[in-house]
């Protein structure tokens, strides 16, 4: 058996041997799933190569350096972007509420399309 995740819904799929590298549909999601290739275990059949597997780490274990710099970085440029909104609407001579509603609610709707086109394309 063959044991791995859903890419589209986290669910763990478990299926045949035989299925390793192909794509098969997942019962949670209805999304397709590619199956992995199925892992060497034992001796190679290919003469003066041996098979080893590359150690993998436990889930959650590992560092969080890259999640904290990505929210510094991601809170530094949401308050310069405030600011920067204050100063167009101030410009424009639009009430704050009103300018930052139009906008972020403009960006909300965009990204809404992009991901519901992205999604129809799996």
């Amino acid at each position: 058996m063959i044991s791995f995740f859903c890419c589209n819904c986290g669910r763990k799929i478990e299926t045949a041997n035989a299925a390793a590298g192909t794509t098969i549909v997942c019962e949670s999601c209805g999304q397709p799933a590619s199956v992995p290739p199925r892992p060497a275990t034992g001796p190679s059949t290919t003469p003066g190569v041996t098979a080893t597997r590359s150690p993998q780490k436990a889930a959650g274990s590992g560092s969080n350096v890259g999640c904290i710099i990505g929210a510094v970085v991601a809170g530094v440029v949401l308050i310069a972007s405030f600011r920067l909104m204050d100063a167009i609407a101030d410009g424009l001579g639009i009430p704050h509420a009103l300018f930052n509603t139009l906008v972020y609610g403009g960006a909300l709707v965009v990204s809404l399309a992009i991901a519901s086109k992205a999604k129809g394309k799996k």
